[in-house]
């Protein structure tokens, strides 16, 4: 019986290694892919043939919208205004001597931010204009942030 288990483990040692060897070859096309597929960011709206900011029908405006790392700001004040609609809630927030702005933040950061006044903002988007189709409303600035209470 012996003799049998190892005749087979034999037989399975060749293909154990072409297995693992395709495996390694498949990730390795697969990383390497996604750097041949991959457009910037910034560069998505010339690659597809649309202005900058100019969002697609049914994309996410964040997509559109997104900020650089290095362009993202924090900024924290006091919540004047608050339009909740879908999934979204539109926030008008006093920064004091910076002036007011608009910020839209997911629904889902309603519990954490309902009784709060004061709130900090991370803005990881942000459209110099913006047309609410929900809201029926234009936004000239708004940022697309996580919002938390301070």
């Amino acid at each position: 019986m012996n003799v049998t288990r190892e005749r087979a483990a034999r037989a399975i040692r060749p293909l154990w290694f072409v297995l693992v060897g395709l495996l390694a070859v498949g990730a390795a096309f697969a990383h390497a892919a996604r750097h041949w597929l991959y457009v910037p960011l910034p560069n998505r709206a010339a690659a597809t043939g649309l202005a900058k900011g100019t969002p697609t029908e049914g994309a996410s405006p964040l997509a559109t919208f997104a900020l650089p790392g290095s362009e993202r700001m924090r900024f924290s004040g006091r919540v004047v205004d608050r339009l909740e609609t879908g999934s979204y809630i539109y926030l008008e927030i006093d920064r004091g001597d910076a002036g007011r702005a608009w910020v839209v933040t997911l629904r889902s950061s309603a519990v954490a931010i309902a009784d709060a006044e004061d709130v900090s903002v991370v803005a990881v988007g942000y459209a110099p204009h913006f047309d609410s189709k929900r809201l029926r409303r234009s936004f000239d600035g708004l940022y697309f942030a996580v919002v938390k209470p301070s």
